[in-house]
């Protein structure tokens, strides 16, 4: 069975992009290709994802005493 793909060159691209530079994978790319998920709500979904786990990673370390909480 031949299988079709939804993405288009530029859209493999960006994504291989993201792959190479982010630690984690781009998801959704099978709903992409099965035509449940657009390319534009993937991409979004992926950066609110990256976004989130930055902010929850980074949220929970503490910071007392090693000058990030001083006034400039």
């Amino acid at each position: 069975m031949k299988r079709t793909y939804k993405l288009n060159g530029k859209q493999r691209k960006a994504i291989a992009e993201w792959n190479r530079t982010i630690p984690f994978d781009f998801m959704y790319i099978d709903e992409i290709n099965a035509g449940r998920m657009s390319f534009v709500k993937a991409w979004h979904a992926n950066v609110t994802w990256l976004n989130d786990w930055a902010y929850e990673a980074t949220e929970g370390i503490d910071l007392q005493g090693c000058g990030m909480l001083k006034n400039l």
